[in-house]
């Protein structure tokens, strides 16, 4: 393009600095709403994937638990001085000997979505009811008790019933001696003893 000298040449000359200015002032904002709408997009993203990825975890820790349910629940009812048909030794894994970075990662495992002391409570009672193998034998003061079930008492925190004959006693899961070799689902409760204040 041939620029005329002048006030003529002048002008088209600032008209098309004009022109071009407003052509770079479009492009740029329609630049910034491309980076503002990935950004939008990628955080959207982002939250369904760690959406999708909790409920995964809990599917596969809710399956884990049922499965160790099922396994100890057998050996458990299984007749005195017979060994456990579903392990070579008929006895179920112990949970001594687990090292403080194992009970905090259960402890992480099981507050995972809850905030404050009760919701964290409340988190223990289900994956200790989910995971604890019950019913399990065990003796309380020199008695001989079945455990039958694991309760949320407002005030006690959380207690296993015990039965013996037609009697029913809470007792609070940190204070219930557990038998040897412990059902499936004690490292639970060495969690909530190392959670617990």
């Amino acid at each position: 393009m041939e620029w005329a000298f002048g006030p003529a040449g002048f002008a088209a000359a600032e008209a098309r600095i004009e022109e071009l200015a407003a052509g770079q002032a479009v492009a740029r904002v329609a630049n910034e709403e491309s980076v503002v709408r990935n950004k939008e997009e990628s955080v959207a993203r982002n939250e369904a994937l760690a959406a999708a990825n909790v409920r995964l975890r809990r599917r596969s820790r809710i399956g884990r638990y049922r499965r160790i349910r099922r396994r100890s629940a057998r050996c458990a009812m299984a007749p005195a001085g017979e060994d456990c048909p579903l392990t070579r030794s008929g006895r179920l894994p112990a949970m001594a000997g687990l090292s403080d970075v194992e009970l905090d990662a259960l402890v992480e495992q099981a507050v995972v979505d809850a905030y404050g002391e009760d919701e964290q409570l409340t988190a223990f009672h289900a994956v200790i009811g989910d995971a604890l193998a019950v019913p399990f034998r065990t003796t309380v003061l020199g008695m001989e008790v079945t455990v039958t079930g694991i309760d949320l008492l407002p005030g006690s925190g959380i207690v296993a019933v015990c039965a013996r004959g037609r009697h029913r006693q809470a007792v609070g899961i940190l204070d219930l001696p557990l038998p040897t070799p412990p059902p499936a689902g004690a490292e639970w409760i060495a969690a909530l003893r190392h959670w617990a204040p």
